[in-house]
């Protein structure tokens, strides 16, 4: 029980402190990554809004495998 408590207090910990980091380096707070299964291509993009992250998503129609994440790598949506 304690030791899944630490694990919960470092991922929201860990999760607060590379937000702000990501969001320099990358200047998005959300990514979406595009993965063709019958090549193995990824496509990245860094988003702004999760209105441009939707509409990334949306023209993912060749690509079998799309997941949107936060700054600190939490999955928040995932389609195939």
């Amino acid at each position: 029980m304690l030791q899944s408590v630490v694990c919960l207090f470092n991922r929201i910990l860990f999760r607060f402190a590379l937000q702000p980091l990501n969001k320099v380096l990358y200047g998005g707070t959300y990514k979406v990554v595009h993965t063709c299964s019958a090549t193995g291509k990824r496509k990245v993009f860094w988003c702004c809004t999760w209105q441009d992250a939707v509409d990334w998503v949306s023209c993912a129609c060749n690509d079998d495998r799309v997941t949107v994440t936060d700054t600190a790598g939490f999955v928040l949506a995932q389609r195939g």
